[in-house]
């Protein structure tokens, strides 16, 4: 009688199980077929055209589950076996929640190591931008400054240089010559008054343009050493050796007229073509290099 409820039983567990797929039935089976006896009666029971459920799903589910264990114990599998049973589907119940759990938190953590990374990577791509705008700006500027002051330079020491000749005007196209010029009234005058005109005019006039070159000299040195630090430091060493030959061949102009030496005023001369005007080329070929976005240097 009792092996012929069992019977029953297990055909109705077959059949709820495939109906319902309660994945804790056929766990359940499966550990269950470890046992010779309830194997052989489930390949009985398999046969058996399965019975519908009579009642709602839940608790059709629950009785099944209890009917497996009721088997399992008629069939031989005792309360060890039962309960072995029972441990095994809470334990990988359990493997199954802790690992779902840990693996949303690395992905969490990923997420908020990504979002720093992306953070961070911004910060310093706007920094880089920054200061090459920055760089870019600095660079105009010099390079406007330094022709400005390398052409009031090779004006003064130019060996061949062009004046009118005042001896042959007369006094209103003197008047009109000197009123047009640089010098002031007291120094049209001075020429006005001086047995050599040509001779004081240009005199006069080679003081005015070295104050000028010496101030546009003095505006490029000044923004170069303030805003160096923008450059990289191959473009600011160039600026820099430039600067310091400008000033070399200033100096050698002043002494040549100064102590009427022409040697200064040639040496002078020299400096400007055969050490400036290289320095010159090579720094305009960085200059390009830069803005067409070719590496010359990295930023100092």
């Amino acid at each position: 009688m009792a092996e012929g409820r069992s019977q029953v039983h297990l055909g109705e567990l077959s059949g709820r199980t495939q109906q319902f797929g309660r994945p804790a039935l056929h766990m359940a089976i499966r550990c269950a077929m470890g046992s010779p006896v309830i194997a052989k009666r489930w390949e009985v029971e398999t046969s058996a055209p399965p019975a519908r459920p009579s009642m709602g799903v839940g608790v059709a589910s629950m009785q099944t589950i209890g009917e497996v264990l009721t088997g399992l114990l008629v069939y031989g599998g005792g309360p060890t076996a039962v309960a072995y049973l029972v441990f095994r589907f809470l334990a990988e119940r359990w493997i199954e929640s802790k690992f779902a759990a840990q693996l949303e938190t690395e992905r969490h953590e990923h997420q908020k190591e990504l979002q720093e990374l992306k953070k961070k990577l911004d910060s310093e791509l706007s920094k880089i931008i920054k200061l090459q705008d920055r760089e870019f700006s600095v660079l105009g500027e010099a390079w406007g400054l330094l022709h400005d002051a390398l052409g009031k330079l090779n004006a003064i020491v130019a060996m061949f240089q062009e004046f009118p000749d005042l001896s042959r005007l007369t006094d209103e196209q003197l008047r009109g010559v000197l009123g047009s010029s640089k010098l002031s009234d007291a120094h049209q005058e001075e020429v006005r008054v001086a047995q050599d005109r040509n001779k004081r005019y240009q005199e006069l006039l080679f003081w005015y343009d070295l104050h000028s070159a010496k101030t546009a000299w003095s505006r490029y040195r000044d923004y170069i050493n303030k805003n160096d630090i923008f450059l990289r430091s191959e473009l600011s060493d160039s600026f820099k050796k430039i600067n310091g030959l400008m000033w070399n061949a200033l100096v050698s102009r002043q002494v040549g007229q100064e102590a009427n030496d022409v040697k200064f005023w040639v040496e002078a001369s020299q400096t400007t073509h055969d050490e400036i005007q290289p320095l010159l080329d090579e720094l305009r070929n960085k200059v390009r290099k830069l803005l067409r976005g070719d590496e010359v240097g990295e930023p100092a």
